[in-house]
């Protein structure tokens, strides 16, 4: 083997890629998160599409979320984003959110812990259950699409991110607050969510 040459792996790693070469993550429609909702009746399903799509939540941070990050009396989400800092998030349509939640905590008998977890352990006792992970709710929500939408190529759950966000600039035109819905840092950021 050749020896490493610190200049060679620099210039290797510092390729950029033409935009042209870069698969972007398709922008999931209002009309075909609507079909995706009508197609997907479970209640587990039905709170993981309205978080995705109402809260633009990134994946990591569905699969985090512990029944107690809900607070209705504020009608905030508690997160850990991206980086680890803490965000309370003021979600759309809270009441439908928290009619969701409770209705799933019912149905699954769950008060407390790892909001999702993986229904194939659901014999474990209750306060074993650990959070399911990035791979399977990934496969849950790829189903979910699946089902519903003949195109459902190049569509994932930073889809419903990105179709969040065009959807909350439409009805406010405030780039800004957009940004902090996101908590992305920069706008430029938020600007390429945003399909006009």
């Amino acid at each position: 083997f050749p020896s490493h040459d610190t200049t060679t792996v620099n210039s290797i790693h510092s390729v950029k890629l033409k935009d042209i070469d870069v698969k972007h993550t398709k922008r999931l429609t209002l009309q075909n998160f609507q079909l995706v909702l009508d197609r997907n009746k479970e209640i587990k399903h039905k709170l993981i599409l309205h978080l995705l799509y109402l809260g633009g939540l990134r994946l990591a941070e569905l699969c985090a979320l512990r029944i107690e990050d809900f607070h209705k009396e504020s009608k905030t989400v508690k997160l850990v984003r991206k980086g680890g800092s803490l965000h309370e998030l003021k979600i759309q349509k809270p009441d439908l959110i928290f009619q969701l939640l409770d209705e799933y905590c019912y149905t699954y008998n769950i008060h407390r812990g790892p909001l999702f977890f993986d229904l194939n352990k659901r014999r474990k006792l209750l306060e074993q259950r650990s959070f399911i992970s990035e791979r399977s709710m990934y496969g849950v929500i790829r189903r979910m699409l699946k089902k519903a939408l003949i195109d459902h190529q190049n569509l994932g759950p930073h889809s419903f991110r990105k179709g969040c966000a065009t959807e909350l600039y439409r009805s406010t035109k405030d780039l800004l607050f957009v940004r902090n819905y996101l908590n992305h840092k920069d706008a430029k950021v938020t600007q390429t969510y945003i399909d006009y």
